[in-house]
């Protein structure tokens, strides 16, 4: 329930505010963002401090389920969370507006981790498994993109009219 709620009220901040055109103008080309006269140095602030308060509440919610608190609590949670950000289509480069499709990835591939600790497989073959798959995302989407720069280059060479024909 509180992972609906924090995705609504993220989904609530980038799309019905000026906060959020100004995000995402920022993530798909800052030279215009500064020439639209943006905070182009403070938004990254105000995502940081976002990404803090998100931080700590996830930490919350982990003392509360486990009862205590340590330093290597969220070891095991790093390869899932990083499966998670690339099936769900991280952008690198900014500009994503997709909040349900990392949402459904990481609710993927918590179910996943979740069903395979249910059956009995060591946490280390869980990890491998959730590495595997980041793998093959990311090579898929490298062949994806590589794909498009080669129909981009061969329209590009190909598509001139003949002079004359």
């Amino acid at each position: 329930m509180l992972f609906a709620i924090i995705t609504f009220f993220f989904w609530l901040l980038t799309h019905r505010g000026r906060f959020g055109r100004h995000l995402f103008l920022l993530g798909q080309n800052p030279r215009a963002a500064r020439y639209a006269a943006l905070s182009v140095n403070g938004i990254p602030y105000v995502l940081y401090g976002l990404v803090g308060v998100a931080s700590a509440v996830a930490a919350l919610v982990m003392v509360s389920y486990f009862g205590s608190a340590r330093s290597d609590l969220g070891r095991d949670l790093l390869m899932p969370a990083l499966t998670a950000a690339v099936l769900g289509g991280a952008n690198i480069y900014g500009g994503s507006d997709r909040y349900w499709v990392p949402a459904l990835a990481a609710l993927l591939v918590g179910y996943l981790q979740q069903g395979l600790q249910m059956v009995g497989i060591p946490n280390q073959v869980s990890s491998a498994l959730s590495g595997a798959l980041l793998v093959v995302v990311v090579m898929g989407r490298s062949l994806s993109l590589h794909r498009e720069w080669v129909r981009a280059t061969w329209r590009r060479l190909f598509s001139h009219k003949t002079i004359g024909a």
